[in-house]
C-alpha cells in the first residue's frame, strides 16, 4: 500500500503531471489548488480514481489534513530535475504539450486573460503610431513630441527668500 500524499497546486500542468505520477506508483493523491492558474481539466484523467481526491483551496489559508508526505512549488521544481522522464523523447512530448498549453491555450490574467499567442498577435495588429508615448512607444520604437507650451512662471519670483523663523 502506498502513501497518503499530498499536491499543492496539482491542477497546474506540473501538479497534474506529478499527481498521475503518484498514483501510478501505487499512492494515494490529495490534490490542491485554488484554480487561479490551474485547471480542472488537467486533473480529469485522475477524476475517477478512487485514490485521488481534488480539493479547492487557496493554500494562504490553513488547511490541515493528515498525510505522509507533501510537494509543494518549490519540491516539484526540484523533481524537473530529476529522472523522472521514462526517455528523451517522453520529455521533450512533455515539455512541448506545456510549451502548447502555456503559450497557446492558458489564458493569463496579467494580459487580460488573451493567450501569450493573441496577445502578441494584437500587440503586432496594434502596432503603434510613430509619435506614440509610453508602453506603446517603447515596444513598437516610437518616441515622445516636445511639449509646444513653455512652463508658466507666474507666481515665482527671481529673488531668493529667506524664510526666518522665530522663537
Amino acid at each position: 500500500m502506498g502513501k497518503q500524499i499530498l499536491v499543492t497546486g496539482g491542477a497546474g500542468f506540473l501538479g497534474s503531471h506529478l499527481c498521475e505520477r503518484l498514483l501510478t506508483a501505487g499512492n494515494d493523491v490529495l490534490c490542491v489548488d485554488n484554480f487561479f492558474t490551474g485547471n480542472k481539466d488537467n486533473v480529469a484523467a485522475c477524476l475517477g480514481n478512487p485514490h485521488f481526491e481534488l480539493i479547492r483551496h487557496d493554500v494562504t489559508f490553513p488547511l490541515y489534513v493528515e498525510v505522509d508526505g507533501s510537494f509543494n512549488g518549490k519540491f516539484r521544481d526540484k523533481c524537473l530535475s530529476m529522472e523522472w522522464f521514462l526517455s528523451r523523447a517522453a520529455a521533450k512530448a512533455i515539455i512541448e504539450a506545456w510549451r502548447h498549453h502555456y503559450n497557446e491555450v492558458r489564458p493569463h490574467s496579467s494580459l487580460g486573460y488573451l493567450t501569450l499567442a493573441a496577445f502578441a498577435a494584437k500587440l503586432k495588429n496594434d502596432a503603434a503610431p510613430a509619435s506614440a508615448t509610453g508602453r506603446d512607444a517603447a515596444l513598437n520604437g516610437g518616441f515622445a513630441p516636445r511639449s509646444v507650451a513653455t512652463p508658466s512662471l507666474k507666481g515665482q519670483s527671481s529673488e531668493q527668500e529667506t524664510l526666518v523663523l522665530s522663537t
